[in-house]
Order: structure tokens, then C-alpha cells, then sequence
């Protein structure tokens, strides 16, 4: 089947976005209009308060929480001592010879705010192209680390040498600039400082605090940073959405517009795919392996815990064998977990004990492997002698258990529930497949009652459109005990 870009963008209130590598969900994004995102974005702010004690300051941009912006993201161009602001070591300046408290600066939001954190915020600018990135910030030029032949990046180098970029601002070559022409790269170079001109001139006049730049919407964020020559097709069930990735690929990459394609099928682009069934999976905290093994996912406060578990697994004779051919199979689902789920922060992966260290070093490169094509930075260490690899990752999106779960009141957190909105999408999915192609004459949809209230309300014309155009007729009951809190039943008379 190859690679395929799924876009499904039909309903209006809910973008969702998957990657499928021969079938398999390899990738998921998904964003709600009600979600406002905001990592990305570059705001004219100024500082509430600096922390000598943490080495940072909060920074107020306009948004319902103040910014955490810690001295390491400070660039030494808003430094107030000059002296400071030439020394190689930052570590042992103090954040008062940085900043001070009423300082108007830009600031970029890198990481949204999660539970009790505040989000992260930094100095040092990026404004991301098709081909490259501007960071107005560094003096540092080169090729992005993800390119990892030699003859491909020494290629690079040379059209980044001719670009003559200008040398007070940093600028990295992306990925997605091999094989593209110098012309497309220099025009991306034009279109990114044209760009940051008019930051800075709003900047200029622009009241504190202001938002500057807004990044591009998920749609486009996800084909001007995902899409690559290795997706086959690109499949998108809203005619807009559709239009707005020809367009943008027009201006950036129009040999790839051939493959975006329109979804027409009266089947939900997700339900034809199999990926609504993969999507539930995400959610548990169990993952199944092949042969019986499974590997077991426990978010913390503090970090991410995934255990190996061999569970059925008796393939091999060898115990010690066993372990290694169950790890391998771990390893490789646990970068697709990592990346599906954006896990971030400290993650502790404990494998099954393997005494050979032939094996733990294969472990580790199927691992690593599997890690290469983040997007997001990831650091991992050596596995350990009792079989463990700790590593960090850059989450780089809002969590999907953020997303679509709300602490639960009956525990106090300890387990979740699906919110309001979720429940109620979920069912239209629901009731949406099951009454596509017109098989059935009646569904009876039992959930949550509070929510089931607000499906009648808020859904009524919905529900109404979806009984017309399928000539079937929805049957809506309370039952609090409905696990998941939807089930539907489908009947032929």
C-alpha cells in the first residue's frame, strides 16, 4: 500500500491528520477549532517578573498564563549587560544581568502549558519555510542533522554558500531541500525575510503585548513539515482543506500536487482506512505485540514508564532468546507509541533481562531506529545492565490525552473520562458509520446522559441531516453504565 496522507476535515470543528505506512498508523495529529494553538506563534511581550532563584523570568504575552522563559533561552541580544552578553558560558551569568522586570522583548511560544505548568517561551526565534529556517537570533548556518548522507549534506552546504544569506541571522536548510532547485530554495529564503520584516516592523509600533506571527494552521503545518516523497497519495474529504494544500503546494512544491486527491466516498475517509480502531488503541495504556508479548505504557507527573512484558510469547526454546525477540518487537512499537502519543519529558523504557550484549546493542539500534525520523529532539542513553534505556524527548504538540481526556472527578484524577466534546464527536463518528450506505432502518445510541443532552441539543440539525440523507431512524437513550460512555446498535427494521 505504501504511505498515505490521510486529512479528515469534514466535520469543520475537527481537523485530524494520519500518517499510514503500509496500513499501519505510523502518525496522528489532530486539532479542535475551539483549541486555540499558540506554540509557534511570536508575541511582542514583556517581563512580569524575573526569578533569581530559578534563573528565569516570567514573561507577560497576552495570553491567560505567563510565559516561562528560563535563562538558557535567552538570546544575548536582549541582554542589559553587554559585558555578560559576550561570554561563551551563560550558565554562570545571572538572569538580572539578562533581564529586568517591565522589559519589552519577542518571545516564541515552544511549549504549550500543561496542567500546572506554565508554557515555555524563548529568545531565540525560528520562522520555518517549505526548504528553510530563519532564526534572526543565531549567526549559525547549515544543514538540517536528520540528512545524514555526507554527499547529500556536502551538496546542500554549497547551495546554502551561494544563497548568500545574511550573516547577522542564522539559517538552517531543511530536509524537504534535496533535489530542489536553487531557484525554490532562494525563493524560500526571500519569502521567510520578507517575513520577519514585517515582524519587526509591528514590533516597532505595535502595542505590549501583541502577537506578531501566528504560525499556519494544522493543515498546512502538517504538509509543509510531514509530506515527503515517500507518502504515495494524500487523501482529504473537505473540498476546502483540499484546496488550501493544492494551493500551498503550488507555491512550494508543485510536482507534488498530482498526488492530493479529493475523498468522495460515502464511507468516512478513517472508517475505509482502519483507523479509527487504531486511534482507540492510542488511549490504552496496554499495547499488544505479535506472538503474545505487550508492552505497557504508565504516564507520571514526573515521567513516562514503558514496561516489556512477554505475556504468551513462547516462540523460542532459549529464554534468553525468547527476551531478545521479544525487546526487538518492543523496541520498534515503542518509537511508533512515542511518536503517536507525542510522550515528552523523561521516558524509562525497561525491557526484559537479556544477559548478551550482542543483544542489548541490537535492541538499542532498532530502538534508535525507530526514533531517527522524530521530528521531535530525542536524547536516549545506553541500555543498562539490568535492561533499561532512559531517554528525553521534545514534546512538540498538545499531548493527545490532553486532547481528548479530562481528569476524572469520581477519583481525583487518578483515572480519566472522555470530556463533553469528545463524546459527542465520537458518537456522530459513530453514528455516521453505521448509518452509511442506508443497510440499517434504525440505531439506537445509548451514552453518558449529561452528554446525551447535549448531543440532542447541540446536534439536533445534525442528527436530523444524517436520518434524511440515509433514511434511517436514531434512537437516542440514557444508560450511565455504557462503557466508553457510546454504544451503538444497528437494526434492519
Amino acid at each position: 500500500m505504501g504511505k498515505l496522507m490521510l486529512v479528515n476535515a469534514a466535520t469543520g470543528e475537527e481537523t485530524r491528520i494520519g500518517i499510514l505506512d503500509d496500513g499501519n498508523l505510523d502518525n496522528f495529529f489532530v486539532e479542535r477549532a475551539g483549541q486555540e494553538q499558540i506554540v509557534g506563534n511570536i508575541y511582542k511581550a514583556r517581563v512580569a517578573a524575573v526569578e533569581q532563584s530559578l534563573q528565569a523570568a516570567f514573561v507577560d504575552f497576552g495570553w491567560e498564563r505567563q510565559g516561562f522563559l528560563h535563562l538558557s533561552d535567552v538570546a544575548p541580544h536582549w541582554y542589559n549587560d553587554a559585558a555578560h552578553a559576550r561570554k561563551s558560558d551563560k550558565t554562570q551569568v545571572p538572569i538580572t544581568a539578562a533581564l529586568r522586570r517591565g522589559q519589552e522583548i519577542l518571545i516564541q511560544v515552544s511549549k504549550e502549558g500543561i496542567r500546572n505548568k506554565a508554557p515555555a517561551v524563548t529568545t531565540y526565534l525560528s520562522i520555518p519555510g517549505r526548504y528553510l529556517v530563519l532564526m534572526p537570533y543565531i549567526k549559525r548556518h547549515g544543514v538540517s542533522k536528520k540528512i545524514a548522507d555526507e554527499e547529500e549534506r556536502e551538496e546542500l552546504h554549497k547551495v546554502l554558500d551561494k544563497l548568500n544569506p545574511p550573516k547577522d541571522m542564522g539559517i538552517i536548510v531543511r530536509t524537504a531541500a534535496a533535489n530542489r532547485s536553487q531557484r525554490d530554495i532562494h525563493r524560500d529564503l526571500n519569502y521567510l525575510l520578507r517575513l520577519w520584516t514585517g515582524i519587526q516592523k509591528q514590533a516597532t509600533t505595535g502595542s505590549t503585548p501583541s502577537l506578531l506571527y501566528r504560525e499556519s494552521d494544522m493543515i498546512i503545518r502538517i504538509v509543509r513539515d510531514v509530506f515527503n516523497a515517500d507518502i504515495e497519495r494524500v487523501l482529504v474529504d473537505n473540498a476546502d482543506a483540499c484546496e488550501r494544500i493544492l494551493e500551498f503546494m503550488a507555491v512550494t512544491m508543485p510536482n507534488s500536487r498530482k498526488v492530493v486527491e479529493r475523498y468522495t466516498d460515502g464511507v468516512p475517509l478513517f472508517t475505509k482506512y482502519q483507523v479509527e480502531e487504531q486511534i482507540d488503541r492510542i488511549h490504552r495504556n496496554r499495547v499488544s505485540l505479535p506472538g503474545g508479548g505487550s508492552i505497557v505504557i504508565e504516564q507520571t507527573e514526573a515521567l513516562v514508564a514503558i514496561d516489556v512484558n512477554s505475556g504468551r510469547f513462547k516462540q523460542e526454546a532459549n529464554v534468553e532468546e525468547t527476551a531478545y525477540q521479544i525487546n526487538l518487537q518492543a523496541a520498534a512499537e515503542i518509537g511508533r507509541q512515542i511518536r503517536l502519543r507525542d510522550l515528552g519529558g523523561l521516558i524509562i523504557c525497561d525491557f526484559i533481562d537479556m544477559r548478551d550484549e550482542g543483544h542489548k546493542r541490537d535492541v538499542e539500534r532498532r530502538l534508535y531506529e525507530t526514533l531517527k525520523n522524530d521530528r521531535a529532539r530525542t536524547k536516549m542513553l545506553r541500555m543498562s545492565r539490568f535492561c533499561i534505556v532512559e531517554m528525553t524527548r521534545q514534546r512538540i504538540r498538545r499531548n493527545i490525552e490532553f486532547t481528548d481526556y479530562q481528569p476524572c472527578p469520581t477519583c481525583n484524577g487518578a483515572g480519566q473520562i472522555r470530556n463533553a466534546e469528545s463524546s459527542l464527536l465520537e458518537a456522530l463518528r459513530r453514528i455516521r458509520t453505521a448509518a452509511a450506505g442506508g443497510k440499517f432502518r434504525r440505531l439506537v445510541v445509548r451514552m453518558n446522559p449529561e452528554h446525551l443532552v447535549r448531543l440532542q441539543n447541540d446536534r439536533r440539525q445534525e442528527l436530523a441531516d444524517i436520518e434524511r440523507l440515509n433514511r434511517v431512524r436514531i434512537v437516542l437513550e440514557p444508560a450511565a453504565d455504557v462503557v466508553d460512555n457510546i454504544d451503538v446498535k444497528c437494526y434492519k427494521h
